[in-house]
């Protein structure tokens, strides 16, 4: 199982708009692990679903409906989740990849799911998950200080300083 701090719990996986034979398939694959799935028809399901808990891993069809896998990759980067997307697609080939990794995704796995390949790629994408929540970034706050710096060095227009400089 695992391990977020002291306590061992099932991972925790959201599943955007495949069908319930993956459900399944998944429990499967992750037998060990006492998987909860939640399954999500639509993209704008899964974008509900991730407001009302909270998940180790989204799972999200390539083709899914209501808005597609993009937006929600851009969603979940401006909620600033360390959440892993990993896209299904029953045809991924290396253009599809480069543009999931190019948008943030975390990984690709090809619909059927190939039991050691998708265990490998979600219980990493899961425990990456976990590693982040227990030491978040604090990416905002630098971008923060950094800006009033930026702000703080530049002297208004009119200011004796910038007077001097154009003279």
């Amino acid at each position: 199982m695992l391990k977020s701090g002291h306590t061992k719990r099932a991972i925790r996986v959201l599943l955007v708009g495949l069908a319930g034979q993956h459900v399944s398939e998944l429990e499967a694959i992750l037998g060990p692990r006492r998987p909860r799935i939640i399954q999500a028809e639509t993209c704008v399901d899964g974008w509900k679903r991730l407001h009302e808990s909270t998940f180790d891993v989204l799972i999200a069809n390539e083709a899914a409906e209501g808005g597609g896998w993009r937006d929600l990759v851009a969603e979940i980067a401006d909620m600033r989740l360390a959440l892993p997307v990993v896209l299904a697609s029953a045809k991924p080939d290396e253009r599809l990849w480069v543009n999931a990794l190019s948008a943030g995704a975390y990984d690709v796995l090809e619909v059927p799911f190939h039991p050691a390949e998708t265990s490998r790629v979600l219980l990493t994408a899961a425990q990456q998950r976990n590693r982040a929540a227990c030491y978040p970034r604090r990416r905002s706050s630098r971008l923060g200080s950094l800006r009033q710096a930026a702000a703080l060095a530049v002297p208004p227009a009119g200011s004796p300083a910038v007077a001097a400089l154009s003279a």
